[in-house]
């Protein structure tokens, strides 16, 4: 038979008085091990802030730690798939979710009679996280160079926010629809790791060590920062300057800038969709090359055609998505169509030269001359 932990009869004020003594100490004793909570050392962690309210302090832990165990696990599996993989943990219960925690370490504990508040950074068995994401039928990207993390940084004359609320060219980046490309993009939560790794004044000065901390977060071999930055006249926001930039384990590897004014009756929430959108084909491409010369989505209107050599009806599929997300690329004519090929022309803003840079920042290249240009993928022939 099992011994309570305290006993102490009804209306004995000093044996009340030891049992909550004795219950402190307990409290104090669970929380020793583990009295610095820890950035997440890998895509397989994340940390969260408990907070809850019960009866009394032991069973408002209980409940936030459960909720902690879940927030976690979401938050690991939308970092490791996008968006979409917080609906896998939704069908988990709670002993199935503990179980597939390893370890955690706590930072900030208090509490009162009724309430428990803590940082706690949960570690899950990375065997476990990928079954169920099989299970869910989510794709995670191996950690390496095939995989980029994001930081749309936004800036509008002193201010300048990455993490914090508003930052609607964040939000621009959460909405997309991320394809499964060549390389695998994340584009983080905003989360208590994320905020300790890195933040908007070290993404932009590029900070070797935080840009590498938060690659290694989400197991990214790359770091991408997205900055946008608003141009103003007495009128406003008139547009927007994006300077996407590619780091390495810390060191910058490529470069690319694009201007971006909205269309007629274009919102600006839509007009941050496209700037984001717009910015997927060079960080797939690599930038064309470490280096690569900066493109301008603005200046004189110029046009050509070009003949684009297929294999099939696919391959124009595939080329027209990429010269539709160039920001060099102001319009796209579908002049003939057959099986080998198709004739197009297109409108574009700045030099031939500007053209030329874009479209390898695409993975396209532009050969010949007129009346008739080439276009077709790098490599191809």
């Amino acid at each position: 038979m099992r011994s309570p932990l305290f006993h102490a009869p009804f209306g004995d004020r000093a044996g009340w008085c030891l049992a909550a003594a004795a219950l402190l100490f307990l409290l104090a004793f669970l929380r020793a091990p583990a009295a610095l909570a820890q950035a997440p050392s890998g895509p397989y962690s994340a940390t969260v802030a408990l907070d809850a309210t019960a009866k009394n302090a032991v069973e408002a832990r209980q409940k936030a730690r459960r909720d902690g165990e879940r927030r976690a696990l979401e938050e690991v599996v939308e970092g490791l798939s996008g968006p979409s993989g917080a609906t896998a943990v939704s069908s988990l219960g709670d002993s199935a979710i503990g179980a597939m925690v390893v370890s955690y370490s706590v930072a900030d504990e208090r509490m009162s009679s009724d309430r428990y508040r803590a940082l706690y950074t949960y570690h899950f068995d990375p065997n476990a996280v990928r079954r169920l994401m099989a299970s869910a039928g989510l794709v995670a990207a191996s950690p390496g160079s095939a995989t980029a993390v994001v930081l749309p940084v936004y800036r509008d004359g002193a201010r300048l926010v990455l993490w914090s609320d508003p930052n609607r060219w964040r939000d621009a980046w959460s909405r997309l629809s991320l394809p499964a490309g060549p390389v695998s993009l994340r584009v983080p939560l905003g989360g208590i790791g994320d905020l300790a790794a890195i933040d908007a004044e070290k993404a932009i000065a590029g900070d070797p060590d935080a840009l590498s901390a938060i690659a290694q977060q989400k197991g990214a071999g790359v770091a991408i920062v997205a900055l946008a930055t608003a141009e103003r006249s007495d009128q406003g926001v008139e547009g927007f300057e994006v300077s996407l930039k590619r780091y390495r384990e810390g060191t910058l590897s490529g470069s690319l800038e694009a201007n971006f004014k909205p269309e007629p009756g274009e919102s600006a929430s839509d007009l941050m969709s496209r700037m984001a959108q717009a910015s997927i084909q060079p960080i797939e491409s690599g930038f064309g090359s470490a280096g690569a010369t900066p493109v301008s989505a603005e200046g004189p209107a110029s046009s050509l055609a070009a003949v684009v050599p297929l294999r099939g009806l696919r391959d124009w599929v595939a080329v027209r998505a990429r010269l539709e997300g160039l920001p060099a690329v102001r319009g796209l004519e579908l002049l003939s169509l057959s099986r080998h090929r198709a004739e197009i022309k297109i409108r574009f803003a700045g030099s031939e030269e500007a053209l030329r840079a874009s479209l390898a920042a695409g993975g396209l290249t532009l050969a010949g001359g007129g009346p008739l240009w080439r276009i077709e993928p790098a490599g191809a022939r």
